[in-house]
């Protein structure tokens, strides 16, 4: 059985200098091999996390945009229905004042 490797959670900010291509999830860290810890020298707030883990929180990069654009799209939709629908009671009183 292989070991698991081991990786770094730091704030992007942080070491955006030194790691310019690190992968970095929606709330700002960056991940980065535990090999690397010596190039961290200064950097605070450094998470541990195995590869499992980091790779879980990899894959959902973008996810919460995604859901938050979907909603945002079904909550429009919704707005365009309500304003059809309030139009065309203002066209049926309209016919009706017509009429009368």
């Amino acid at each position: 059985m292989g070991r698991e490797v081991a990786y770094m959670l730091v704030q992007y900010e942080q070491i955006k200098d030194k790691f310019p291509c690190a992968t970095v999830l929606d709330d700002g860290r960056a991940v980065i091999p535990l090999a690397k810890a010596d190039m961290l020298i200064g950097v605070s707030g450094i998470e541990i996390k195995g590869s499992h883990e980091v790779e879980a929180l990899v894959a959902s990069i973008g996810q919460n945009e995604e859901s938050a654009e979907t909603q945002e799209n079904a909550e429009a939709e919704k707005s365009a229905e309500a304003e059809d629908s309030s139009q065309q009671e203002d066209n049926n009183e309209k016919e009706e004042e017509d009429e009368s």
